[in-house]
């Protein structure tokens, strides 16, 4: 998001031991998640100490309201949406707030919590997002990463992988699956999975109620190895060894419909593993979950929004503690 012109923005942190009053900007449960996090902790240099809302009131009536609570409770910080305040702020009427450290609410979130405040974006952030994308280089280190441990991983685990095919061929089916997702760009495209059930009911209500997750299907699932095939998606251009994970086209048409800027996600490759794996506590599995998409979304702009290279070794490592930890996220 654009800063307001002349409002000087301070991010910096007062110095050491220096804890100053703010008065944070927002709407519950938003306002509750910061205020919780920051009071009480060290390093920020300032704590709540009070709150102003935000919802459904006017440019004006807004930069009134905090002059006026700025002047009677001498508040020396204020945590604010970056749109709060603009140039609608007239000089006079903002006299009050020249000098003042101002903190972008959006930022402090997400340096917070690891997530994107939803209920804060808009257009404005997706532009911001597009114009500061990575450098040129981080996209064909990505993809060079991508083919060097996707192939290591088909070449070192492949006799791990033959002896699971053949116990699924033994047990009767074919091994493998392909089930439809969605990809970049909306493109759909056939992820590879090792057969966990009796038979691949592809998604149908009918097949699901004759369908069971078989022993060896339970064995996988817990160690995640039903998932190993997808390297070979990744080495196809599919997929990523990081980024969001793709979805099931009927559940994303649903989601599009309830959750606002949920199709940008497709906007970069998906992946085997992503930030929202290795973040979010309680991820939506096998079936429709608005709620917990909406939540999985935050991690998933983040991600779009700060991925680099350095983020990309942070979360391989994260998923590799994962699966040695027995994490079933």
């Amino acid at each position: 998001m654009s800063k307001p012109p002349g409002l000087n923005w301070r991010l910096d942190t007062p110095r050491a031991g220096d804890v100053v009053p703010a008065l944070l900007v927002a709407d519950s449960p938003l306002a509750d998640d910061v205020t919780h996090a920051v009071n009480g902790k060290s390093g920020f240099g300032f704590e709540i100490a009070g709150r102003e809302p935000l919802a459904g009131r006017a440019a004006k009536e807004l930069h009134a309201a905090i002059v006026e609570r700025v002047k009677a409770d001498g508040f020396a910080t204020l945590v604010v949406p970056a749109h709060a305040l603009d140039d609608k702020c007239a000089t006079a009427e903002c006299d009050a707030l020249h000098g003042m450290r101002r903190i972008e609410l959006e930022s402090l979130y997400e340096d917070l919590f690891g997530r994107v405040a939803l209920p804060l974006i808009d257009d404005s952030w997706f532009a911001e997002v597009r114009a500061s994308k990575p450098n040129w280089l981080y996209e064909p280190l990505k993809r060079t990463i991508d083919i060097v441990l996707s192939g290591l991983a088909l070449v070192l685990l492949s006799p791990v992988w033959l002896v699971i095919a053949l116990a699924l061929t033994v047990q009767g089916g074919p091994p493998l699956i392909f089930q439809e997702r969605v990809g970049r760009d909306g493109k759909t495209f056939a992820l590879l999975k090792f057969r966990t059930m009796l038979f691949d009911d592809g998604e149908d209500p009918e097949k699901k109620k004759h369908n069971r997750i078989t022993k060896i299907g339970a064995f996988l699932r817990r160690t995640q190895l039903d998932e190993a095939p997808q390297f070979w998606n990744v080495l196809r251009g599919d997929l990523s060894l990081i980024g969001p994970r793709p979805e099931i086209p009927h559940l994303v048409a649903t989601y599009a419909a309830e959750i606002p800027y949920y199709l940008e996600r497709h906007s970069i490759r998906p992946g085997i593993s992503g930030w929202a794996q290795i973040k979010h506590a309680s991820p939506p599995k096998f079936g429709l979950d608005v709620e917990a998409t909406r939540e999985k979304l935050s991690y998933d702009l983040y991600y779009l929004r700060h991925r680099s290279i350095a983020m990309e070794i942070a979360v391989i490592l994260g998923t590799l503690k994962q699966l040695l930890g027995g994490s079933s996220r």
